[in-house]
């Protein structure tokens, strides 16, 4: 496992300092693996109560990252997912506490319970007035037989943080906090599950493995065994699954906290939250709350919509990590935009339908073999794609594909229009490098058959709106590099007065010994230009597919069927 680290040893101490670099509203305590306000004079002189948490470290941003005005007053940093010793907490408290007194904000796991524990008894016994809450917001597992430890501390924590911090700024006492506290610890609830395990610095492989295509429901932020181990399917049925587990311990309005375990991607995230809404409404936050490590999954955290958590919430505050939620209310109707004043697709090529006087459909079959076969081809153009590319020249393909096919029912019927209702279509819905370039091949091609020229005219015309849009031509190591071999093959057997199906066997033939030629090109034109010589051994993707494509159309047109 590749990780960009110096020393394994080295490595909190390096990322609190890193993290000083970014916080100008912070600072650590000299020799210690502690982070404080750096402005302290409301809790160490004034009336504040002073809120401290920490534990191992690995889960960042917490708790470092939610250290500030009216969240935390010091978080405490333990190695990689080991708890603090009592030391380090005890000089957290001293640097901050005050005559208000603080309170400790633990984790409920043995380590952090027994070392936090220790520190507030030596606290107390320099005189400091020192209180703890526990928080266990894990549900996932409190319907197993035999399960005694208790609730495991997750990112819930973070709500006992914000809320608790809001009530500490605005002068309630120690006492009052910690009630408060241990009514809303009660109150919250969090499930989460993962993809795939965490990799401590400085290791080759995951504490546990994961097999493919299955995910642990209901694991602990350090990789602790879940309530069950499931096949994966998709994030709507995930979030689901997340739901009814803590729905079966809170209901009703609340606040959720979509919470990213390590590694899943921004795009996971968001359609992850896009199923949770649905079901759960009210204020929103997503993002990487409590992590661990590299973990690929997702955590889910509620808390009750209550008058005094949403005040809490809401209270103003100045950390580096805590987002902007988003305070529904109800679910919002308000989503999108309707700006789009010009004419859709379909009532464009009804248009184009209304203009056509041809009644055989024998172009919409030929279409459908056509598409039926080139999504066969999607795995493998994705693959040659992935080599030299992006990867999703395939996926792009089949997505075009199954969008004509969806309109053939109202395209028009000959060849000229159908082309422009294709060219049409891919403008809308085919992204991409390659998407515009097949749009302006079917445009041209269009506009020439629409002119009177024949098809294999028309066929260049295509090829040349493409040379004009782009720029390429043949050698740059691109479509064109089995476009125009084609176009050439075509011209030749005209030339030769060769009937239609021997003149599209030979541009296919073409087309493919272009493509293969493309094997020892270096490219000038699109992602693999920058590659340099190591594209040098596999086929130009957009060239491959041309070749496919052409293979493909001379194959159906050829087919007794």
């Amino acid at each position: 496992m590749s990780q960009l680290i110096n020393s394994p040893q080295d490595i909190v101490p390096e990322m609190i300092d890193g993290l000083l670099f970014t916080n100008k509203n912070i600072q650590k305590i000299k020799g210690r693996n502690v982070i404080i306000r750096k402005d302290r004079t409301s809790t160490k002189d004034g009336k504040e109560v002073a809120l401290i948490s920490g534990g191992g470290s690995g889960h960042e941003p917490s708790h470092a990252g939610f250290v500030g005005k009216g969240m935390l007053s010091a978080a405490v940093l333990g190695d990689v997912f080991s708890s603090p010793t009592p030391m380090q907490v005890l000089s957290a408290i001293r640097a901050v506490t005050g005559p208000a007194g603080c309170l400790l904000i633990v984790k409920n796991y043995t380590g952090d319970r027994l070392n936090f524990g220790m520190a507030a008894e030596l606290a107390r016994n320099e005189g400091y007035e020192v209180a703890m809450v526990i928080v266990g917001d894990d549900c996932a597992l409190l319907d197993r037989e035999g399960q005694t430890a208790g609730r495991r501390g997750i990112a819930g924590t973070l709500f006992v943080h914000k809320i608790l911090g809001a009530l500490a700024e605005s002068g309630e006492d120690l006492e009052s906090i910690r009630k408060f506290g241990l009514q809303l610890c009660n109150d919250i609830f969090s499930a989460g599950f993962a993809l795939s395990g965490c990799t401590l610095p400085g290791s080759d492989k995951p504490i546990f493995q994961m097999e493919e295509k299955r995910i642990e429901m209901g694991l602990g932020i350090h990789g602790e065994s879940g309530r069950e181990n499931l096949p994966l399917t998709t994030s709507s049925q995930h979030a689901r699954d997340l739901v009814d587990i803590i729905c079966q311990y809170s209901s009703g309005d609340v606040a959720i906290m979509i919470n990213n375990l390590g590694s899943t991607t921004n795009m996971e995230m968001y359609i992850f939250t896009k199923h949770v809404v649905q079901r759960l409404i009210s204020r929103i936050y997503c993002g990487a709350f409590m992590t661990a490590l590299d973990m690929h999954g997702v955590s889910l955290s509620v808390v009750p919509g209550k008058t005094e958590y949403l005040r809490g919430l809401d209270h103003p505050i100045q950390v580096s990590s805590w987002p902007i939620a988003l305070a529904c209310g109800e679910y919002r109707e308000d989503l999108e935009a309707d700006l789009r004043d010009e004419e859709d697709d379909t009532s464009k090529i009804e248009r184009l339908r209304e203009r056509d006087e041809t009644t055989s459909r024998g172009v919409v079959r030929f279409c459908e073999g056509v598409i039926d076969r080139m999504m066969c081809k999607t795995q493998h153009l994705s693959d040659l794609d992935a080599l030299v590319g992006d990867g999703d020249l395939g996926s792009n393909l089949e997505k075009a594909g199954r969008k004509i096919r969806d309109k053939l029912d109202i395209m028009p019927l000959s060849l000229g229009l159908f082309t422009e209702a294709i060219a049409t279509i891919l403008a809308d819905e085919m992204g991409g490098t390659s998407g515009v370039l097949y749009t302006a091949f079917f445009l041209h091609f269009s506009r020439s058959l629409q002119q009177g020229h024949l098809w294999a005219a028309a066929f260049e015309a295509g090829c040349g709106g493409i040379t004009d849009l782009g720029g390429a031509k043949e050698g740059d190591r691109t479509m064109m590099d089995a476009l125009l071999p084609a176009v050439q093959a075509i011209h030749k057997a005209r030339e030769e007065e060769k009937q239609d199906a021997e003149v599209l066997k030979l541009a296919a033939d073409a087309a493919q010994k272009g493509a293969d030629k493309t094997k020892e090109m270096q490219a000038k034109k699109g992602r693999s230009s920058y590659l340099g010589s190591r594209a040098i051994g596999h086929p130009d993707p957009g060239a491959q597919a041309i070749a496919d494509l052409l293979k493909i159309i001379s194959d159906v047109f050829n087919s007794p069927e």
